[in-house]
């Protein structure tokens, strides 16, 4: 069976799935060890709002630079697909951190909280707001690290 290409990935597997897109784990045909987090904007979302949302997302991940925000690796549009290319984090959602685990304990809450903080700080003093901060747009890395995303 052939596997979906976007750009320069191939597709390996869906990560997730919202209203308006899908995010999948992907491979770079130029370098096939390179994995990444590709998000696919839905052709019926692709007018109006959600366009706009989009580009304002490949935008401000193109400005930040911080081990706390998810990295801007590659976008673009093609076959009537809006996507962009992100560094895959591996690791469970802060949500599904916490329905697992239950309350995080003291110290492992205040290193994953000061991790966000950061994160949006360094996003705020380029003037880029984050618009949809909750436990599901938190990653935490194998080291425990946060990791926002969907800007």
């Amino acid at each position: 069976m052939e596997r979906k290409r976007i750009g320069g990935y191939e597709l390996e597997q869906e990560l997730g799935r919202g209203a308006n897109g899908a995010v999948y784990r992907a491979r770079s045909l130029a370098n096939p060890t390179q994995q990444v987090a590709l998000k696919v904007l839905f052709a019926s979302s692709g007018a109006g709002t959600e366009m706009g949302r989009f580009r304002r997302e490949v935008t401000a991940l193109a400005e930040l630079r911080h081990k706390n925000v998810v990295q801007l690796v590659d976008s673009g549009i093609e076959q009537g697909l809006t996507w962009l290319a992100m560094t895959l984090v591996r690791g469970d959602t802060l949500r599904e951190l916490i329905r697992k685990q239950g309350a995080l304990p003291n110290e492992t809450a205040a290193r994953v909280a000061l991790g966000i903080a950061a994160g949006l700080e360094h996003a705020h003093g380029l003037g880029i707001l984050h618009r949809d901060l909750k436990p599901h747009n938190v990653l935490i890395d194998p080291a425990g690290e946060p990791v926002l995303t969907d800007f």
